[in-house]
């Protein structure tokens, strides 16, 4: 797990720093970013399949930013402890955002996480150890 101050900017891999994943959050208490090794991994496979950018749109969630999101009746979030909480998840999308690389990017996305959603403009990936690969609609 890669633990890292929101002041920083450390390199992860190839194509990916610290300031992609840190809260979106303004608290003053949130000060901490967490990364999971495997995430990070992943997600360079991802790219270098894919062949072109990739823009987190969300990365790591403090539990006080989680905790606001699920007050919006317009947001899907997790209700118990989101994977995002546990630095092992991001939201994601092609840095040119185009029907033809959305759809490109679901299918090396499968080839990398089992577990997927699909929204209008973005996919959400995680690396939680279920057996099973899930797949699901925002």
């Amino acid at each position: 797990m890669h633990v890292f101050l929101k002041s920083t900017n450390p390199k992860l891999s190839d194509n990916f720093t610290g300031n992609e994943f840190h809260c979106q959050c303004k608290s003053l208490e949130c000060h901490k970013t967490w990364v999971s090794d495997s995430l990070i991994t992943k997600l360079q496979a991802v790219r270098d399949d894919f062949g072109e950018g990739i823009i987190i749109t969300s990365g790591y969630r403090c539990a006080s930013h989680q905790a606001s999101l699920r007050t919006n009746p317009l947001l899907k979030t997790a209700s118990g402890k989101s994977t995002h909480e546990m630095g092992c998840a991001v939201d994601i999308r092609p840095v040119n955002l185009t029907t033809e690389n959305m759809d490109e990017l679901l299918v090396v996305l499968g080839r990398h996480f089992k577990s997927i959603g699909l929204a209008i403009n973005f996919f959400h990936v995680d690396t939680r150890l279920d057996k099973d690969k899930r797949r699901w609609k925002y």
